[in-house]
């Protein structure tokens, strides 16, 4: 996105070598959602600097900042067998497992 299309929103991450914590800001829903429950489980260590309506602006540690790729290139073959597998682990007799 070029800075002449900037239109407020932004997601962005910083931090400089080195820090021990990250400023992340975040317009994006599901981000501000991701931050704001993170700073319930971990209020000593997520600090909710700013949040508006559309944007959340905090700091995390860097050990909280993570990329990756998501994207998964199976074959049908591997599709059909990890179908398989998790049809196994779908099965009544393994869930009264869990359960008891």
């Amino acid at each position: 996105m070029s800075i002449n299309n900037w239109n407020g929103q932004e997601n962005a991450i910083e931090f400089l070598n080195g820090d021990e914590r990250a400023f992340v800001t975040f317009s994006e829903r599901r981000f501000i959602n991701l931050v704001k429950r993170l700073a319930k489980r971990y209020p000593a260590e997520v600090e909710i600097i700013d949040e508006t309506k559309s944007h959340i602006y905090a700091s995390v540690p860097i050990s909280f900042v993570g990329l990756r790729n998501t994207k998964r290139e199976l074959t049908e073959e591997q599709k059909k067998e990890i179908g398989e597998r998790l049809a196994i682990f779908r099965t009544p007799e393994r869930c009264e497992e869990k359960t008891s």
